[in-house]
């Protein structure tokens, strides 16, 4: 096998694992919340857009997690365990969003900074919990 042949399969191994498909899905379940964050927000305040868009959030996350970065089946044992990981999240997410938007971040702005915080951990609670490693 020649360097460019090595170089393909190191980078296709890369794009094929978990955490690769686990930033896609998550990129696909932050744009979606996103919306409907947006949506809340033009109905109530911030807090409670975040926190009705969290619970939703949850329930996609599971789904895509399960299908498209585990490749496992949908349960209803780690579906019940699973919002564990979330309320996790967002303990430290709530306390940030509001800390950030005490301090002067938007709160258009602010979920998306908390997502970056809180990602690494949901990573392996998730991982943990539906492979059940």
């Amino acid at each position: 096998m020649n360097l460019m042949e090595h170089q393909m399969l190191l980078s296709m191994k890369f794009f094929n694992s978990e955490i690769i498909r686990f930033i896609v899905s998550g990129s696909i379940n932050t744009f979606l919340t996103y919306l409907i964050y947006l949506f809340f927000l033009s109905l109530m305040p911030y807090g409670l857009s975040f926190s009705l868009t969290y619970i939703i959030g949850i329930y996609i996350s599971y789904y895509l997690n399960c299908l498209i970065v585990f490749n496992e089946k949908p349960r209803w044992r780690t579906a019940l365990k699973y919002p564990i990981v979330y309320f996790v999240q967002y303990i430290i997410g709530i306390f940030l969003l509001y800390f950030l938007v005490h301090y002067g971040v938007s709160e258009f702005l602010a979920p998306l900074v908390v997502i970056v915080f809180t990602l690494p951990a949901t990573f392996f609670l998730s991982r943990w919990i539906i492979k059940k490693i």
